[in-house]
């Protein structure tokens, strides 16, 4: 991905794509849930390019206007640390995924121009990823909801979403065996 586009390029190719999703969601009689677009995907893409952080910014600024008609809203799954996070999810995910999100995360102009390799290479672009995604979410001009901890409590954090989308209480949590 990272010789077939520039930053520019996938801007420019996301936003088209995005702006066809929107003009055919609008169409549609349902609801759209987009798991991880734009915050994930996109802008770790385009921190990975080493894009600026003017370009992360006005790049946000296009998505939400693609999207202002569909009435959006971000329901962000906040990890905490990112080195904590990824170094729990390294441990029950073994070492054959560690070694490939190692390699996905680092091989990419964003380390090579910092040097950054290995474990501590991948651990310091999480931290700045982390980074652009706070940025990222409190500049989000749409309603949204922030939750920490889900893994550990996720029928409190099913409550709070309910009650953000408006929607009825759901069944009582089963028990725990």
């Amino acid at each position: 991905m990272f010789a077939e586009y520039t930053a520019g390029s996938f801007v420019e190719e996301s936003l088209i794509r995005l702006n066809a999703f929107a003009k055919e969601t609008l169409r549609a009689e349902h609801i759209c849930i987009l798991d991880s677009y734009p915050f994930q995907n996109s802008l770790r893409i385009l921190l990975q390019m080493n894009a600026d952080p003017v370009t992360l910014a006005r790049y946000q600024s296009s998505v939400e206007q693609a999207a202002a008609d569909l009435d959006p809203v971000l329901i962000y799954f906040d990890p905490g640390d990112a080195e904590q996070a990824f170094r729990v999810i390294a441990e029950a995910r073994g070492p054959t995924w560690t070694a490939y999100a190692i390699a996905v995360i680092t091989e990419c102009p964003y380390a090579t121009s910092r040097r950054l390799q290995g474990l501590d290479g991948a651990l310091a672009i999480l931290k700045s990823y982390k980074l652009v995604l706070d940025e990222s979410v409190a500049r989000f001009r749409f309603p949204k909801l922030v939750l920490s901890g889900c893994h550990l409590r996720w029928p409190d954090c099913h409550a709070k979403i309910r009650e953000f989308l408006r929607l009825e209480p759901g069944p009582p949590a089963m028990p725990p065996r």
